[in-house]
């Protein structure tokens, strides 16, 4: 895993400083080679190759191309055998070498065919002098660019695009109001006005002198699902756990790849839990596998996943984090996520990572395995509590929504034991009273979009009313389909709210202290597999992941997974009414949100104050704006 950063026609200033913005991606070296009017620069972490035969950027043994690269290709001995075919020789044994002769000898769309990886890299062909920057399918690693004059930069991250003269950051208003609502900013925007994200499977090609850069995709999930979807189904559980557990014993394995220790984020829940079973088969040294906790948490998934650790028999490592050990990251998280961004599970991921990398450079995790396989409880309401309340007329929906909404949200507290005995209410967590206000919001959705809008969006006073959907989220639910709401669901999360938020989330925590993470559950194999099952092996009768149930059934006891959803969170709400509280106070101060202007000053400060005086728990709201004003004031936007 790496830190790339490179461009065509805009002169030599800048690279230095970028580079050394992206050390921490890759501290073992660096390096930038300069071609004609285009420029590639690299920061390594090494993990195959560790010898000077790995360096980048690097050039093809004919001297025509030249890449820079970050990530990890799994399949690069099937690749180097094709190249070998060809009497092609090479120098070292690093997939970096192999994605650049391959790219030469076959092109790029074909490499990227049939690579099995997560990427981005930037490519120059001097010979007809043209830049192509292409990200993996599920947009795994993070890719930025943007024009300059006439001509186009890019980087692993947004702030080694800063120091060219030139480059332009002014804040996008449209960006900034889709954080608002989601608390990232979606692709293909960022949060700089004429800054792009590519998107995952895109590929873009640019020459000196063109007008614009060509923007393709060369993997598209929706098409792909389709596709999957359209052909042969698995009704059959049996079936569907028996070609599962085969595709998972052989994804995960292929993810050990490397010349160094690969260890696992183990939770305990079911997606690192299958990882770490496959993970540990057939080992003489142990994996490890690391978990952390929080100080006075009850609900702290550390010692389910020390139980989990010894069944299996990893070399476990746990850490119960302190309250202040937690608090302390946070004025670090505006320069480690260069753009607002306010999934509070940011503090611990980096802090699992922190824990990691003090002995490891690769962590396998668990990512993918909600979106893949219907983890999430939003699958299960979708198709469940809210369908059945939606086949009432909207007109009857509509007044019971209002009815609702006009109950405050003290009252509705104060009721919360009552409701937290309904069926549909017993996976709520914290304030009763603003979940049954979002339940009342989707219970007036007039279809499968609005539904998952009301859903995934914090709502309330301080995000726009009908925010846009983000570009991925929208084609899906544009199509035409006789998909399930949780189907639609999947998707949707599938190509947005994973790539934007829980990939984002572990590339910057992660690389932060230069551990590269992989997702055995992301491989595009996998994704063709569960789109072929039927809808009740994902999702049935208020319950998800069948189908990884039933594999866990087969090797583990059901005491050690079979459990509620949980996952790390961090007591934000305790802390905003204490130690954090001075901290807050001043970003939230009505002169600070009306500086940026992106906040309705008045509620926030009327949020704030319902939220100090524990009349409502609005952490999710206050926690978006605190993200934007800590972004806003370490940057001086």
């Amino acid at each position: 895993m790496c830190g790339i950063v490179g461009g065509v026609g805009v002169g030599d200033d800048g690279y230095a400083k970028a580079i050394e913005v992206l050390r921490h991606r890759g501290p073992d070296a660096n390096d930038r080679k300069t071609i004609g009017s285009a420029t590639l620069g690299h920061t390594r972490l090494a993990i195959v190759d560790l010898s000077e035969r790995g360096r980048q950027p690097m050039t093809t043994s004919s001297g025509r191309t030249t890449v820079t690269y970050n990530g990890e290709m799994y399949n690069t001995n099937q690749l180097r055998a094709r190249l070998e075919s060809r009497k092609i020789t090479f120098r070292g044994h690093s997939d970096t070498e192999v994605l650049a002769e391959c790219c030469e000898a076959f092109g790029v769309e074909q490499t990227l065919a049939w690579a099995d990886g997560m990427f981005a890299f930037g490519l120059w062909d001097n010979e007809t002098k043209t830049l192509t920057l292409a990200r993996d399918r599920f947009g795994e690693k993070p890719l930025y660019w943007a024009r300059i004059g006439a001509g186009l930069v890019f980087a692993s991250e947004l702030k080694a695009l800063v120091p060219f003269p030139g480059f332009d950051t002014t804040v996008d208003i449209e960006a900034a109001t889709a954080f608002r609502s989601y608390g990232y900013v979606p692709y293909p925007r960022s949060i700089y006005r004429g800054t792009s994200k590519l998107g995952p499977g895109q590929l873009l090609r640019f020459r000196l002198g063109d007008a614009s850069p060509s923007i393709t995709t060369w993997w598209d999930a929706i098409e792909k699902a389709g596709a999957a979807r359209a052909g042969e189904r698995i009704t059959d559980l049996e079936e569907a756990s028996d070609e599962a557990e085969s595709l998972l014993r052989r994804v995960v394995q292929s993810r050990l790849v490397g010349d160094v220790e690969c260890a696992l984020f183990l939770s305990g829940g079911i997606d690192s839990t299958i990882v770490a079973m496959f993970a540990n088969e057939g080992r003489t040294n142990p994996l490890r596998t690391f978990t952390i906790g929080l100080a006075d948490d009850d609900a702290t998934e550390a010692p389910e996943a020390e139980r989990t650790a010894k069944f299996l028999g990893t070399n476990h490592t746990s850490h119960i984090v302190t309250a202040r050990e937690a608090q302390e990251i946070i004025t670090a998280l505006p320069t480690m996520f260069d753009e607002p961004f306010a999934d509070s599970s940011q503090i611990p991921t980096h802090l699992v990572s922190r824990l990691a990398a003090k002995t490891v450079k690769v962590a396998l995790s668990g990512d993918g395995g909600d979106e893949l396989f219907g983890g999430y409880n939003r699958y299960v309401v979708a198709d469940g509590h809210l369908g059945k309340f939606r086949r009432l007329p909207f007109g009857v929906r509509s007044v019971a929504s209002k009815a609702l909404l006009a109950t405050p949200v003290s009252s509705i507290d104060k009721m919360g034991s009552v409701l937290k005995r309904a069926r549909f209410a017993q996976s709520w967590k914290g304030g009763v009273g603003d979940r049954a206000h979002k339940f009342a919001r989707a219970l007036k959705a007039r279809d499968s979009a609005d539904l998952y809008r009301e859903l995934i969006t914090t709502g309330g006073p301080l995000a726009p009313l009908n925010a846009p959907l983000p570009v991925g989220a929208n084609q899906v639910f544009s199509l035409p389909s006789h998909m399930q709401p949780s189907e639609r669901m999947m998707l949707a999360d599938t190509v947005s709210y994973l790539v934007d938020d829980i990939l984002t989330k572990v590339d910057r925590a992660s690389m932060s202290v230069s551990l590269e993470t992989r997702a055995p559950f992301l491989s595009h194999e996998l994704f063709n597999f569960v789109w072929r099952l039927d809808p009740s092996l994902r999702v049935n009768g208020g319950e998800g992941k069948i189908v990884l149930r039933s594999l866990l059934r087969r090797h583990l006891p059901s005491e050690l997974w079979e459990r509620p959803k949980a996952g790390f969170g961090v007591p934000i709400a305790e802390w905003l009414r204490g130690p954090l509280r001075p901290w807050a106070n001043d970003l939230l101060s009505k002169a600070n949100v009306e500086r940026t202007g992106i906040f309705p000053s008045n509620e926030v400060t009327q949020l704030w104050e319902q939220h100090l005086g524990g009349k409502r728990n609005v952490q999710y709201e206050l926690w978006n704006v605190l993200m934007f004003q800590a972004w806003a004031d370490t940057w001086k936007r």
